[in-house]
Parts: C-alpha cells; structure tokens; sequence
C-alpha cells in the first residue's frame, strides 16, 4: 500500500514525518509503520503483510513535527485484503 502526504510549515520550518496505523478508528492503539521521515519524502511503500493478524482495516496516522509542535491527521479507513492461496482442488488457504 502506498502512503502520499504532503505538508509545510507557515514559518518555513522543514518538516519531519512519522506514520502509524490504527485499527481501533484512531483510538489508543496505535502500531508505527514508519519512522522518522525527513521533509524531501512524501510517500511511503508499506508492506500490510507486515501489519497484526488481527488489523483487517484501520486507518493511518501522520505526525508532522517541525521541532516544535507535532500536529497530526488520519487517514480515510482502508481495508488490507487477507493474503491468500488457490489451491488446486479450489480451496482456500489464508496466511
């Protein structure tokens, strides 16, 4: 899954990025999914097979901190689909 963002600092600051994801609707739990990115990024390859077993949809969190204050926003709620195999008699095999 791809993460874009974008942002600026009103006083020109240059910003950094942290990423996490929630599967409780931005409630307490929050897992990081990358660390700390510097201002030239603005988007992130994650890796959903690397997410918990049990996050079946969640939503992202990113953190822009310009060294001073650490403002934030979430993501519209996204589904990550089961990874799974056909086998050859038609069933099913989730991992």
């Amino acid at each position: 899954m791809t993460i874009r963002w974008e942002g600026h600092d009103p006083d020109g600051n240059p910003l950094t990025y942290t990423l996490f994801c929630s599967s409780d609707d931005g409630g307490r739990t929050l897992l990081p999914v990358g660390t700390l990115f510097g201002p030239e990024t603005t988007s992130y390859v994650w890796n959903t097979t690397l997410a918990t077993s049990s996050t079946k949809q969640g939503l992202i969190r990113i953190e822009a901190s310009d060294g001073f204050s650490v403002p934030a926003t979430f993501s519209e709620l996204f589904a990550i689909a089961l990874a799974c195999d056909v086998n050859e008699d038609g069933s099913i095999s989730i991992r």
